[in-house]
């Protein structure tokens, strides 16, 4: 994340994945682990969640995994499943 946003972070981010990042399958856990220590570095407050995208008016039945970055919450990293 480079050295711009430290002097000037996000208020607010959203990162979108597949469920493949998710931690059962080990490439993608070597993602979200890269994910999890850019927003660390960088001091950045977050949390994990994976969605069902039809659950919110997207028409596909695909799971994805939402990293949401806003600065009104504290630091934490979670991996839950949300439903609509």
């Amino acid at each position: 994340m480079g050295t711009r946003h430290q002097s000037h972070p996000p208020k607010f981010a959203v990162l979108e994945n597949v469920k493949g990042i998710c931690p059962e399958n080990q490439l993608g856990r070597l993602a979200l682990d890269a994910y999890i220590e850019m927003l660390h570095e960088a001091g950045l407050p977050f949390e994990i969640v994976r969605l069902q995208a039809a659950n919110f008016g997207v028409p596909q039945l695909r799971e994805r995994v939402i990293c949401l970055v806003d600065h009104r919450r504290p630091r934490t990293c979670l991996m839950q499943t949300q439903r609509h």
